[in-house]
């Protein structure tokens, strides 16, 4: 699945558009087989559309729930497996926002936290590998 392929951004333009066209995600996702069915999508990219598809509509509902709570200017960090950022990179550049990437690490560091905070680990930093 490549993030710069047009189902993916067809399916991410549908996710960011899901709010004006008054559809839900549950209908944006089973009408990837109508689209498949009448000829406008071949079943092979049916994959990216709605990986596309999903990741737009998280964006436009984080979108809205930022501006809602004073956050709509926050950075955007991205941080996870590199072919999944890739994609969410895409993404976020399709509906007009800069990303930056983060520490590929940092999901570890904060659980060593959380293990720290909770009384489960002697307070020492894990060794970096």
């Amino acid at each position: 699945m490549a993030s710069g392929s047009s189902a993916f951004t067809r399916g991410v333009e549908r996710g960011l558009d899901s709010g004006s066209t008054g559809a839900s995600l549950l209908h944006d996702i089973f009408g990837t087989r109508t689209l498949v069915l009448g000829g406008e999508m071949e079943s092979d990219e049916s994959a990216d559309y709605l990986s596309g598809v999903l990741i737009g509509n998280e964006i436009r509902e984080g979108r809205a729930w930022a501006m809602r709570h004073g956050a709509a200017n926050a950075r955007i960090v991205l941080i996870g497996a590199a072919a999944l950022c890739e994609r969410y990179a895409s993404a976020f550049t399709i509906a007009g926002l800069r990303t930056v990437s983060g520490d590929a690490n940092a999901a570890a560091h904060g659980l060593w936290r959380l293990a720290q905070q909770a009384g489960l680990t002697a307070k020492r930093h894990p060794v970096a590998r």
